[in-house]
């Protein structure tokens, strides 16, 4: 179950001297244009590739979220039939409520879909593994959709969160390889229901930390599957639902840096706008 995270940032000062001091500025191109977003109908339960993806990505025709679902409902009977049955008037349609993708050891989608309930706390969804190679995946119990897909009709492509992401020179520093492209054996592509409350955005400082946690450790746990929502019952707010997202996600580190690190940036699907871009350093 994916919660709105309200955040509050608040700080002491400790020392405070007399005068003043240059602070740099980064100056803008006044006439830059503005970067439009590709927004399409859901293609097979899944946000559309898009047309619109660097020459040199990854991102392709011949391996996505389509082809997977393609793949599975061919050589998994049982999902077939689960995708099938959602296509029915009286039914609704089953949907990638969350997704990842990279290539840190091969090349891999994993993919969760499900069909919204009006009713049910808990509904059957299935859980996929898909390769270039081959796919898998099980049935299983999960929490009900926070939203359906009629609720963001046009999703923002894929191809389209890659570019308007990478657009932002302070995301493409990390992001982009020496191919011109995202590099995927370090960048992992994450998408699905909304991971963050847009009441956390008012400030930027307001979603870096709270208590002795932190949102990067929150989309990590989430991505990891290792969410504990009693770690965080008390500083979450349930009232925000009804949206979808992309994010890029970065970790490494070493003790010859002396630090581990993850970097996150996220865009909103509803409208194409970047949210965030935050930078993690841990001593180790």
């Amino acid at each position: 179950q994916l919660y709105s995270i309200n955040l509050k940032y608040s700080a002491t000062a400790k020392d405070i001297f007399e005068g003043y001091e240059f602070l740099p500025t980064k100056s803008y191109d006044s006439n830059i244009g503005n970067s439009q977003g590709e927004f399409l109908a859901w293609d097979n339960g899944a946000p559309a590739l898009g047309s619109s993806c660097n020459e040199n990505s990854e991102l392709n025709q011949n391996f996505n979220l389509q082809t997977g679902i393609q793949s599975a409902r061919n050589n998994i009977s049982s999902f077939d039939k689960y995708v099938t049955e959602g296509l029915h008037p009286d039914q609704e349609d089953a949907f990638v409520i969350e997704a990842n993708y990279s290539a840190k050891k091969e090349a891999q989608w994993n993919f969760t879909m499900a069909k919204y309930d009006m009713q049910d706390q808990m509904v059957d969804g299935w859980i996929i593994n898909y390769n270039t190679t081959a796919v898998s995946g099980n049935e299983s119990e999960l929490n009900n959709p926070i939203l359906r897909m009629e609720d963001v009709k046009t999703p923002l492509t894929i191809c389209s969160a890659e570019n308007l992401m990478t657009g932002f020179e302070e995301i493409s520093e990390w992001a982009i390889g020496k191919n011109s492209a995202v590099n995927y054996e370090e960048i992992t592509l994450i998408l699905g229901q909304n991971l963050i409350s847009k009441q956390s955005l008012s400030s930027p400082m307001s979603i870096l930390e709270f208590t002795n946690l932190d949102l990067i450790t929150i989309l990590s746990d989430l991505n990891s599957g290792n969410l504990n929502l009693n770690e965080y019952s008390n500083n979450i707010d349930v009232d925000t639902a009804g949206s979808y997202a992309y994010f890029f996600d970065r970790e490494g580190g070493a003790e010859s840096l002396g630090y581990n690190y993850q970097e996150v940036a996220g865009i909103d699907a509803k409208n194409g706008l970047v949210m965030f871009n935050l930078e993690s350093r841990n001593s180790i």
